[in-house]
């Protein structure tokens, strides 16, 4: 007598080691990429800033004023609109434009 075996498609186990495998996979994926996203973010936060102080530096040296809160604060009303994508508190501290949100160290960011 000769059996016949029916080999017509997986197991439950194989299928089980595949999905676990593409799991793992897709939870690796999705870490990196909020990890760019975050990095993103913070990177177009610090040029954001970066570019609206030497805005403000250049409109104080062209109006020949010196700088105040309130110079700052309406400066900023006029051009910073959009400038944290987190909507963080822009600030002016000792002659650099600050986010309240993302911290910019000045030798990482490049001049677009």
């Amino acid at each position: 007598m000769i059996r016949r075996i029916n080999n017509k498609g997986f197991t439950f186990v194989e299928i089980i080691v595949v999905l676990a495998t593409i799991t793992i996979l897709a939870l690796i994926a999705v870490s990196s990429f909020t990890g760019y996203i975050k990095n993103a973010k913070m990177e177009v936060c610090n040029a954001n800033c970066l570019h609206l102080e030497r805005m403000y530096h250049a409109y104080l040296e062209m109006e020949n004023i010196k700088h105040s809160d309130g110079v700052f604060e309406e400066f900023l009303r006029v051009h910073g609109k959009g400038m944290c994508p987190e909507c963080g508190k822009i600030t002016y501290v000792e002659g650099k434009v600050r986010c309240s949100v993302h911290v910019r160290d000045d030798g990482d960011i490049p001049f677009l």
